[in-house]
């Protein structure tokens, strides 16, 4: 496909009612992809499993063998609040692979508001859903076992949790051609940005600030740090600190690849 005919393709969509036709297409494609669906409803099962299946398994095993699990609550907690980010990033990642794999991003390049405004609604409605996913899932399984927790650290988690799930897209969409080398990919990153989980097993070993300042260049570091670290200062610097590696990495990422669309016409 040629620069005229995208462009011809884009003022056709635009004389055909533009972007809230795309809009409502854009959901029906992802209502209908079985593999989309999976992940965007995996977050809300695992939501229930939590709020309902643990409390009846803490009471059983207590009961039973007398082993009290509740401690363990924010270290799987801890986790969920890093695989829901995963979980809805790793459909978005596939479905930008999609559309460069198609030419179809191209198409938007040629429209006023460019590619740069559609895939920034892309990770703009997904990063929403995974802020949602967290502000329903926090208080059911972290509120009581985090440090100094609050509506506040909720509130900012959630939006930490929305950014990593653009970043965890982006990533797969930058490293990967296809869909194949998505998938792996994304298993690949899912375990990288687990580790920051190391801080809750052994919290000891990341407690040095030169620790904090190596391992806090990724943005999968300051989650499990806030939440669960005694960082040394206003705490308010920490979170203004890891919302701005967050920035970088998306920021980053974003310009890389609508540079890569835009050479690709």
């Amino acid at each position: 496909m040629n620069r005229d005919k995208l462009r011809v393709s884009g003022e056709r969509g635009i004389r055909m009612g533009g972007w809230s036709q795309g809009v409502v297409l854009e959901g029906k494609k992802w209502l209908k992809n079985p593999l989309y669906l999976f992940f965007l409803v995996l977050p809300l099962f695992i939501m229930v499993l939590f709020a309902v299946v643990w409390p009846l398994a803490e009471r059983l095993v207590a009961s039973r063998w007398g082993f009290d699990l509740q401690p363990y609550r924010s270290w799987l907690g801890l986790a969920m609040l890093y695989m829901i980010p995963q979980l809805l990033g790793m459909p978005l990642g596939f479905r930008l692979l999609e559309e460069k794999d198609q030419g179809t991003l191209g198409v938007f390049l040629v429209l006023p508001r460019g590619a740069g405004w559609y895939v920034g609604m892309l990770l703009l409605g997904l990063a929403g859903l995974s802020v949602l996913f967290v502000l329903g899932l926090m208080p059911l399984i972290l509120a009581p076992h985090l440090r100094g927790w609050s509506w506040g650290v909720h509130g900012l988690a959630a939006g930490m949790a929305g950014l990593e799930t653009c970043i965890f897209a982006m990533c797969i969409s930058a490293l990967a051609r296809d869909k194949v080398e998505g998938m792996t990919v994304g298993k690949g990153l899912s375990l990288v940005t687990m580790l920051p989980l190391l801080v809750f097993l052994v919290p000891g070993r990341f407690s040095g600030i030169d620790v904090v300042w190596l391992a806090g260049l990724t943005p999968w570091f300051w989650p499990a740090a806030l939440l669960l670290l005694d960082l040394p200062g206003p705490e308010w610097i920490w979170w203004v600190t890891g919302f701005g590696v967050h920035g970088i990495w998306l920021g980053g990422l974003l310009r890389r690849e609508l540079n890569r669309i835009g050479r690709g016409l």
